[in-house]
């Protein structure tokens, strides 16, 4: 009797352990169901907050178009329409109506409206839509200017034959530089080449010396067999520092050639090919010189 009475309580505890394993799981499912369906609502939401968001990108425009509608409804029909007993056949023709005018103005214009043409009658508007804006094309020549680009403009890059031609020597003839004249140092001997005697008055011109940046002339003037007077006549100047470098070793080279009267004077720094060439210059008027 114990036995089977042992029995039965064993199996009454496995149904009731059976029947709360199954409650416990029932429980749990319900509650993750719950969870489940919270997320699914959650992101619902999150898409048509996007969807919203991508349909009318710019919220902005619709309150102000609502204002201009408002504003322009409320207005009074006249300051729309012109009056009909002051203005043209023509201009009523040009006129915009009131639908179009108030479409017109409720709709946000990304550009100013076109201005009033002065050549039109009664002032009115050339076109009733505004015009695209179109890119502002450059300033036209004009015979003031020679025909050349208005100041306004930038200037022109070089090309690249351009910046080479800057660098080749123009035949063209240079303006002379100034003479210059001055009083021999005492004692100073012309340099006279061999086989000559002595230097004869007068004017004399050398040959064109050819060099890097172009062609050089030099001019003396002997006065009682002495050199008193040195002058440039020509020299390259199609660069702006050839220009500089010649009006700055012009009077020490020339001075020089008449206190020494000697062709071999001494090179200016940063000339070097310019002092050159003019030493050369200088020794073909003496050999002309002399006698």
């Amino acid at each position: 009797m114990l036995s089977h009475a042992k029995g039965h309580e064993s199996l009454a505890g496995k149904l009731l352990l059976s029947t709360a394993l199954i409650a416990a799981t029932a429980i749990y499912g319900w509650w993750q169901a719950g969870v489940a369906r919270q997320q699914q609502a959650a992101a619902m939401a999150a898409m048509q907050a996007a969807m919203l968001a991508a349909s009318d990108p710019v919220p902005a425009a619709a309150p102000q178009a609502k204002a201009q509608g408002s504003a322009m409804s409320a207005a009074p029909e006249a300051a729309v329409t012109p009056d009909a007993s002051a203005a043209t056949p023509e201009a009523a023709a040009a006129a915009p109506s009131d639908n179009s005018t108030k479409l017109a103005m409720a709709t946000p214009q990304a550009s100013a409206p076109q201005a009033a043409t002065p050549g039109s009658p009664s002032g009115s508007v050339a076109n009733a839509a505004p015009a695209p804006v179109a890119a502002a094309a450059p300033p036209a020549a004009t015979p003031a200017n020679g025909g050349g680009l208005l100041p306004a403009d930038p200037p022109k890059m070089l090309t690249g034959m351009a910046a080479i031609q800057n660098f080749i020597p123009t035949p063209g003839i240079s303006p002379p530089l100034p003479p210059v004249t001055g009083v021999p140092d005492p004692g100073a001997v012309p340099a006279i080449p061999a086989g000559g005697t002595r230097l004869e008055d007068g004017d004399y011109t050398s040959d064109r010396v050819q060099f890097e940046w172009g062609d050089l002339r030099v001019r003396i003037v002997v006065t009682s067999g002495k050199i008193t007077t040195v002058q440039i006549m020509s020299y390259p100047d199609h660069r702006s520092q050839s220009l500089y470098l010649i009006q700055l070793a012009d009077p020490f080279l020339t001075k020089e050639v008449i206190k020494t009267q000697q062709s071999q004077v001494h090179t200016v720094s940063t000339a070097t090919n310019t002092s050159v060439a003019f030493r050369e210059a200088v020794a073909g008027a003496i050999v002309k010189a002399t006698r």
